[in-house]
């Protein structure tokens, strides 16, 4: 019994822990200066320091470990259920302790990055209004993005003898970072902790490029992709390093410091990846529009997109479709009702700041 009651007065101060966190989150303004511009920057930085020396994810291996642990777990609880040696007792207890550490996991993700999906973020740090998302600007926005695909697929041809290896891919991503941050200084982005996923292979079955691991702050970014793909999504994962937890806002911020940019590596990654948003959305009302613009790119980018289609239908399965359902189920639970068509919303995002600027 005196287990029981010390199991007790810890379920009732991690609760508490856990309304004081919701609580605490529902200030988007609060958050924004106390949390995300406050406490998390310096945390992310001794989080980097302490990762980013480390030559492989540890925090694959961390999720190695608890997968295993887990699935020992719920072997033994099915052993015992199957030999009828668990008893309403140990049920209690074995419940009891999972309820804990599902409290403690839970506030440690909100304490240590998770709160992020409750502030202003990187719209409010630019000031920008809402889009005036009509059909002449997603067109106007798809034109431009045809040129600039075509003309930074040329210069990558002309600048770069072939891709790079994947160090040297992360540490052109922290220059990107470096070059974005005299414009925009809340971008500022050091130390480095980027590491290739150790489940690359098993995501592209499973449906992830690249994840951010909250509790070691590493960046992972799924380097069996097509090539081209992996700058872009190494700048959307930084992002989240920074503190930016909602995709759109991460595509925003990986698109904005890629094309502001001298490497045109980055350039073209973030330039084709943008565009596929945008032709995406314009094919819902003109797909004549969607078809003209894809056939005037380049020969090259052309090639590009067949490997990329290639490579996703090779790897299309029930599996990856049930983990992109579910986690379109964790992106709404964490302020994002839109579910897994958030990663969409970077296009409103993007045409706010060109109407800002004046272009659209």
């Amino acid at each position: 019994m005196k287990f029981g009651k010390k199991r007790r007065n810890w379920f009732i101060v991690l609760l508490l822990l856990v309304i004081a966190l919701a609580v605490f989150g529902f200030s988007r303004p609060r958050v924004e200066t106390d949390f995300s511009t406050g406490w998390y920057p310096s945390f992310s930085v001794v989080q980097r320091n302490i990762t980013g020396w480390i030559p492989f994810s540890v925090g694959d291996i961390i999720y190695l470990i608890v997968f295993l642990s887990i699935l020992f777990a719920v072997i033994r609880f099915v052993n015992k259920a199957i030999s009828r040696k668990l008893n309403r007792r140990a049920l209690v207890a074995s419940l009891g302790k999972w309820v804990l550490t599902l409290l403690a996991v839970y506030i440690i993700f909100q304490s240590f990055w998770g709160l992020n999906y409750n502030r202003q973020g990187i719209a409010f740090q630019l000031r920008l209004e809402k889009p005036r998302y009509d059909t002449a600007a997603l067109l106007k926005l798809q034109t431009f993005l045809l040129g600039q695909v075509n003309s930074s697929k040329e210069e990558l041809n002309v600048s770069e003898k072939g891709y790079p290896e994947n160090r040297e891919i992360f540490n052109r991503g922290t220059a990107v970072y470096h070059q974005a941050a005299i414009s925009f200084p809340f971008l500022q982005y050091s130390p480095a902790s980027i590491k290739s996923s150790l489940f690359g292979k098993a995501g592209n079955y499973l449906g992830f490029t690249g994840y951010y691991n909250p509790f070691t702050g590493e960046a992972q970014v799924n380097t069996t992709v097509p090539r081209f793909l992996i700058p872009i999504i190494t700048a959307h994962e930084m992002a989240h390093q920074l503190g930016y937890a909602k995709e759109n806002e991460a595509s925003f911020v990986g698109y904005l410091v890629s094309t502001t940019a001298d490497d045109p590596y980055y350039r073209y990654s973030a330039y084709l990846d943008l565009f596929f948003y945008v032709n995406a959305q314009v094919s819902e009302f003109d797909t004549l529009a969607t078809q003209q613009a894809i056939s005037q790119l380049d020969e090259g980018v052309k090639a590009d997109i067949k490997e990329w289609r290639d490579f996703a239908l090779a790897h299309r399965t029930f599996i990856s479709k049930a983990t992109t359902w579910l986690y379109g189920k964790f992106l709404v639970w964490f302020n994002q009702p839109e579910g897994i068509k958030s990663y969409d919303a970077v296009v409103a995002l993007v045409i706010s700041y060109y109407q800002k600027q004046g272009f659209l």
